[in-house]
């Protein structure tokens, strides 16, 4: 290993030291202890129940539902879609140790495609800039100040404000190192159709800075400080790190009160979203821009099973109210909708009444399929036949995206009674949509998984599995064990990397290269094998039976072709001698 090599494994061991990984998968994922473990419902495919595992003590994550696995980095990899460096360097930065990249020292960053760590270098560096214009700006302060916000939330959320400049950032993001190309790659400027030099995205703006789960900015939106400016609101584009459809505005900062409350409560703007957490209501988040989709539902899922959706009582917000009940319902979080008063918002009613009307709007919250029948009851035809035939069929469509089969008897029974409609028929109406819902429901991940089982379960894996889980027996026997021992080339591989280094096991994942010998071994590691240390003898044994079984069964096939009597001469004597060890393997076995 050279010295560059050698030093990068110490800074990676150092982070992987300092690093909790329950902190940073709880940014992720809600967490319950079980027992000397934690577990939760796996990010990276969708469950029912909780099948997700980290072991702390380990550093270690193993899904038992999709068989993903790994340590601190490869969550970080898999959960944000980085390189190991990428990851390697984002642990680092939040432990506070430096990781050197020699292809990034020294180096002005430009160039056609954008690396997320540059990306978040430049937002890093344009949220400061913005901060710092809004404390010049005596317009930005007195807008902040008109809105009701303390200084206290401005510097918390880091507001800031874009001059009215038409290269203001990009000067300042020049002088960083960051290149104007750069910066329209990351959404801090626009191109013009002619080729020209990248302008300021962001003008005569206040600035809301977007952050990802971990605290990093990611995107801005801007309100206009221009009473004729258009648009009103203007957000990032999408970039490599910014997916609106994927991020919550707040988030960052009100995950903790979430999981304390056990619940969240979804709105619509920034200021609204703003003025809630600073009146004490802080497990609220707001969208980006957007409706509510179902990657958000997925998010949501992860870190809490309540939901809140208050939205505007105008049209608009009824409309966005059902959407989000059609995306959300079928991922069988417990909805709550909140329509708010027409003409008001999370915004002015903490304003006019303070926190405790928001709270008793919040405590009238109807079930989001209660919510979704008033719609479809709305015309007042329900009555009819045609009504209430079209409402069963939304109904049916609805509950068809649901998998919890108690839950779709659940409320099969209930809305069948409602609507004086056979239990039977109905519930074969939801069949018929849940049978192509479901279709494929049974996963890759699923197979995966138990694919995994087998080859844990199996002479070679259990063996290997032994070893693993028992430290003083490794050292023991890996002078004994041959790797020939190891007929499957995934357990030779694995067993030749875990015995040519005397290093912490949980370090070794960042050296597998193949995906499935990645999630293999980290099943391994999060569960204690079963068996006592004496049986390792006897596993020995019966591999090298099988050793000799294989080879006595070559020795037979070649027999029945050889034609030279000096050639059978051998093969027999070769035949011979296994024989033998066979006997001496089967009367110790």
């Amino acid at each position: 290993m050279n010295e560059r090599n050698s030093k990068l494994e110490q800074v990676k061991e150092e982070i992987r030291m300092r690093l909790d990984i329950v902190t940073v998968v709880e940014r992720y994922v809600a967490l319950k202890r079980a027992g000397t473990s934690y577990k939760g419902l796996c990010p990276f495919h969708k469950e029912k129940s909780p099948s997700f595992h980290v072991n702390p003590d380990r550093s270690i994550f193993h899904c038992f539902g999709c068989g993903k696995g790994g340590d601190v980095f490869a969550f970080l990899m898999e959960i944000e879609g980085v390189s190991f460096m990428e990851a390697l360097k984002q642990a680092g930065r939040e432990v506070g140790v430096a990781v050197e990249s020699a292809q990034n020292r020294n180096q002005t960053y430009s160039g056609p495609t954008l690396n997320r760590d540059v990306a978040y270098a430049a937002n890093g560096h344009a949220m400061n800039y913005f901060y710092e214009e809004m404390k010049k700006s005596t317009e930005a302060i007195e807008y902040f100040r008109s809105r009701g916000l303390t200084g206290e939330t401005v510097r918390e959320f880091r507001l800031g404000f874009a001059p009215d400049s038409w290269d203001g950032l990009i000067n300042y993001l020049n002088v960083q190192r960051i290149s104007p190309q750069t910066a329209a790659l990351a959404g801090l400027a626009v191109t013009s159709s002619g080729g020209s030099r990248p302008y300021d995205r962001f003008r005569k703006r206040v600035i809301y800075p977007i952050l990802d789960m971990a605290g990093r900015p990611v995107a801005f939106g801007g309100r206009t400080m221009d009473p004729e400016g258009q648009p009103k609101y203007l957000n990032s584009p999408e970039t490599v790190l910014y997916r609106k459809n994927r991020i919550f505005y707040g988030l960052h900062q009100a995950r903790t009160e979430i999981r304390e409350k056990g619940s969240v409560i979804i709105v619509e703007g920034y200021m609204d979203m703003l003025m809630l957490y600073q009146a004490g209501i802080q497990n609220a988040i707001a969208t980006c821009g957007t409706a509510m989709t179902v990657e958000h539902g997925h998010l949501l899922r992860r870190i809490t099973g309540l939901v809140y959706l208050v939205f505007d009582g105008d049209n608009a917000g009824y409309q966005a109210a059902e959407r989000a009940v059609q995306n959300l319902f079928p991922l069988e979080i417990d909805l709550r909708v909140v329509i708010l008063p027409l003409g008001e918002d999370p915004d002015s009613i903490i304003n006019s009444f303070g926190p405790e009307r928001f709270n008793e709007l919040l405590s009238g919250a109807v079930t989001g399929l209660e919510f979704y029948i008033s719609r479809l009851s709305a015309d007042g035809e329900s009555e009819t036949p045609q009504g209430k035939s079209r409402i069963v069929t939304s109904l049916a469509t609805l509950l068809g995206g649901v998998q919890n089969q108690v839950l779709v008897a659940h409320f099969g029974r209930e809305l069948a009674a409602r609507f004086g409609v056979e239990e039977v028929l109905f519930r074969r109406m939801i069949s018929q949509k849940n049978d192509s819902n479901r279709a494929g429901f049974e996963s890759d991940q699923g197979k995966r998984e138990r694919d995994l089982e087998s080859l844990l379960n199996s002479e070679e894996g259990s063996l290997l599995h032994l070893l693993l889980t028992k430290p003083d027996q490794l050292f023991q026997w890996k002078e004994k064990i041959s790797i020939e021992l190891f007929s499957n080339s995934l357990f030779r591989n694995l067993y030749s990397l875990i015995v040519s280094k005397d290093v912490d096991h949980t370090s070794l994942i960042d050296e597998m290269d193949d995906p499935t010998m990645r999630d293999l071994f980290s099943l391994m590691l999060i569960r204690e094998s079963l068996e006592s240390s004496e049986s390792i003898g006897h596993k020995v044994l019966k591999l090298e039976k099988n050793i000799i079984d294989r080879k006595i069964e070559q020795i037979s096939r070649q027999l029945s072709m050889a034609t030279r009597a000096e050639d059978k001469m051998r093969l027999l004597s070769e035949q011979s001698h296994l024989l033998k060890a066979q006997k001496g393997r089967r009367s110790n076995t």
